[in-house]
């Protein structure tokens, strides 16, 4: 090529600058500040000994609007190829199309690739343009829903990389930068959808879930009975807030009478005690709704064994005898004693506690006259009615023991003894 030769233009319609050309030189033809609008170059010879070959030149450009998202609408354009130019597109997946401008709408990533433009006028040239195409963010949110009132909420995302945000119900104002956050108290304001939105390569994919917040039922369950073997146990009935809760109890002592382990209201039971000593049965009751658990409310029975005791023997006694002391045997140790007399006149006080005492046996129906004829004996019968049983309580308390044991003492008149 020769040196450049600077030629301007006028307003004129028609222009024109000559060339002195050189044997063995080419020339281009740059038109700059063009204003767009139509216009002739001619190309002319004048005499001379060489000869002229005038090939225009052709340039184009071509571009996208990408990179895109799959499901947007992809725009192909050529550019600076100049007028009367046709255009004729080529590209993956067996695209083809003709204009300056065009579009492949709903891309996959099938569309993806190179695309190559041929601009077809005075000259022929072509432009080349690489489309990127990025899939949507695969979002599949899962939860460990339903949780109760109180436990962690887990939530995942189930994607990987990019941007991922999460909103909670309205209301709750929860939100979250994370890929698989965790709320660790829940409440009922979490009741409810919950959004999960991804952005990776500009590209926004989205997804929501619902959380069910259980609440946790609530019982007022208590009670305390401090009872003697084969007394009643009253029905227990619970109810809960909200309704409809389920109630599993256990039983730590099933020697009292009721079993292990039950569920529903417990029935009134009449309680046992096959042992010598106190027995404390610890009932914990839990409420139960929608697999949330309440709290345990506890009920405690104390049993206390029945207590026993020896039948002394019956004997007959003259007036004037002593009565030896009445020491019982008694089951269990600690249980005392308290004893009745129906005739004070046999010389026993009308009762006492603990063991007799000894005593001297009177009659006052002695009739001397009748010395010689049997005597007309008094019979003592000595009621037990009561068996007191001490135990290691806040406040002292009796236990009757039911039936009252009893036996006869006679009182003979002398000198006669009835054995």
């Amino acid at each position: 090529l020769g040196a450049p030769i600077s030629c301007s233009f006028t307003t004129a319609a028609n222009n024109s600058f000559t060339i002195n050309g050189v044997v063995g030189q080419y020339y281009i033809l740059l038109v700059t500040n063009w204003c767009g609008g139509t216009g002739v170059v001619s190309i002319s010879e004048a005499p001379g000994g060489g000869s002229l070959s005038c090939v225009p030149v052709c340039t184009v450009t071509a571009s996208n609007t990408g990179p895109y998202c799959a499901g947007s609408t992809i725009t192909l354009n050529a550019s600076n190829a100049g007028a009367n130019y046709t255009y004729t597109w080529s590209g993956p997946n067996g695209f083809s199309a003709t204009g300056q401008s065009v579009t492949i709408p709903n891309s996959t990533a099938a569309n993806a690739g190179l695309y190559t433009v041929t601009a077809t006028g005075a000259a022929t040239c072509t432009g080349t343009t690489t489309v990127v195409v990025n899939p949507i963010p695969t979002v599949n949110p899962t939860s460990n829903s339903p949780v109760c009132v109180g436990s962690p909420i887990q939530l995942n995302s189930g994607a990987t990389g990019g941007t991922i945000a999460w909103s909670g119900p309205p209301g709750s104002s929860w939100a979250a930068l994370s890929s698989n956050p965790v709320i660790n108290n829940a409440q009922p304001i979490y009741n409810g959808n919950f959004t999960v939105t991804v952005i990776q390569n500009g590209c926004i994919g989205s997804g929501s879930l619902a959380v069910t917040v259980n609440p946790v039922p609530t019982a007022s369950i208590s009670g305390f009975y401090n009872l003697c073997a084969g007394q009643q146990v009253p029905a227990q009935n619970f109810t809960s807030t909200p309704a409809g809760a389920t109630f599993n109890w256990t039983n730590t002592a099933s020697g009292i009478g009721l079993p292990a382990t039950g569920s529903g209201n417990i029935p009134a039971f009449t309680t046992t005690n096959n042992t010598n000593a106190m027995l404390i049965g610890v009932i914990g009751v839990t409420p139960t709704l929608n697999n949330c658990s309440g709290t345990t409310g506890y009920i405690n029975v104390i049993v206390n064994p029945t207590p026993g005791m020896s039948t002394p023997p019956s004997n007959i006694y003259c007036d004037g005898a002593n009565v030896p002391a009445t020491v019982w045997t008694v089951n269990p140790g600690t249980a005392t004693v308290s004893w009745s007399n129906d005739n004070t006149n046999t010389g026993l006080a009308a009762s006492g506690n603990s063991n007799i005492p000894t005593f001297v046996a009177t009659n006052p129906n002695l009739i001397p006259s009748q010395i010689p004829r049997f005597p007309t004996a008094l019979f003592m019968l000595f009621q037990i009615p009561t068996i007191v049983s001490k135990r290691n309580l806040p406040t002292p308390e009796r236990i009757v023991f039911s039936p009252s044991i009893g036996f006869p003492v006679i009182i003979c008149h002398r000198p006669f003894i009835v054995l």
